[in-house]
């Protein structure tokens, strides 16, 4: 009887094994990532931050530089311009009337096969502003798509569209391994209050290089 438990448990062993062993493993995917690593520009036109705890702010362009700790990864530090709320302009401390200064980091990320998108996170320290007498606060980040990919040019085109107050329209990426990765979105206090989903939405954004350069392994 021993030896009947000895070899069914050698058997069972063996078939745990080969059931492990026969396990297909997850094909990774490519990840883009520019062809160098270089500083840019980044510009915009109108941009609107929204949420459910601040009333709508409305600045009529930014400007910023961008610059790379890697092929698919950098800082960024941009100056929304002439910001207004209802209360009145927007501005952060240290900045002209009307500018909103924003800092963080950049990663170039999949968003499927053959798109590309651009992952802004604000640093963990809120990006804090005044309007009139209201003292807001914003932290998280947002997912843009970029344009194009597998294609030499100078100057990119970034795509970065609400769907709704509280919800950006691009909110997952995908991983090495082609799985979907839920980004954080950007969120917003005012007065110190508790963080309440918000939206970032923007018109004409760029980002120039000094030379030419290519979003590659986006496929």
């Amino acid at each position: 009887m021993k030896r009947f438990r000895q070899a069914t448990l050698a058997v069972l062993g063996a078939a745990a094994l080969c059931a492990v062993v026969s396990v297909p493993a997850v094909a990774e995917v490519n990840l883009p990532e520019l062809t160098t690593e270089t500083g840019l520009k980044a510009t915009s036109g109108k941009a609107i931050f929204e949420a459910s705890v601040i009333e709508q702010i409305t600045c009529k362009s930014s400007a910023g530089e961008v610059a790379a700790t890697s092929k698919r990864a950098g800082t960024f530090k941009t100056t929304f311009k002439e910001c207004t709320s209802v209360l009145g302009k927007c501005t952060s401390s240290g900045e002209g009337a009307g500018e909103l200064l924003v800092l963080g980091e950049y990663h170039l990320v999949r968003l499927k096969s053959g798109e590309a998108g651009v992952w802004y996170v604000l640093n963990g320290t809120p990006a804090k502003f005044e309007c009139g007498s209201d003292k807001l606060e914003l932290k998280g980040g947002f997912l843009s798509k970029v344009t194009p990919v597998e294609a030499k040019t100078v100057k990119f085109e970034v795509e970065l569209k609400k769907k709704s107050a509280k919800v950006e329209a691009i909110t997952e990426f995908e991983n090495n391994n082609g799985a979907k990765v839920k980004a954080e979105g950007i969120k917003a206090s005012v007065n110190g209050g508790s963080f309440g989903a918000a939206s970032l939405e923007s018109s004409e954004d760029k980002l120039t290089f000094s030379r030419e350069d290519e979003i590659i392994k986006a496929k």
